[in-house]
């Protein structure tokens, strides 16, 4: 999949939520983020939820983490490098 930026909530100064339906590994990549007119700088702190039957009723989580904007370059498109995640597990054991 790809970024995209209606997933991406702004949370208060420095802090983002983003759910997808991406794995963490893809989230993490090299230019995940890279959007004209980003949003996000340096230091940044984004909330990673994945899902799986990302929007309908059968909606689950997967896994979660957390990321830091590791770099911003402005640009025609904006240049986007974050953290690999910080990562938790989800369980449910009831």
């Amino acid at each position: 999949m790809a970024f995209v930026k209606s997933r991406l909530k702004h949370l208060g100064q420095g802090v983002w939520f983003y759910k997808t339906d991406d794995t963490a590994a893809t989230v993490d990549t090299d230019s995940y983020f890279n959007d004209k007119g980003s949003p996000l700088k340096l230091g940044d702190i984004i909330y990673r939820l994945t899902v799986t039957n990302i929007d309908l009723s059968n909606e689950a989580i997967s896994t979660y983490g957390t990321h830091v904007v590791n770099s911003v370059t402005r640009a025609r498109t904006d240049v986007i490098d974050v953290s690999d995640t910080t990562a938790g597990t989800v369980t449910d054991t009831d």
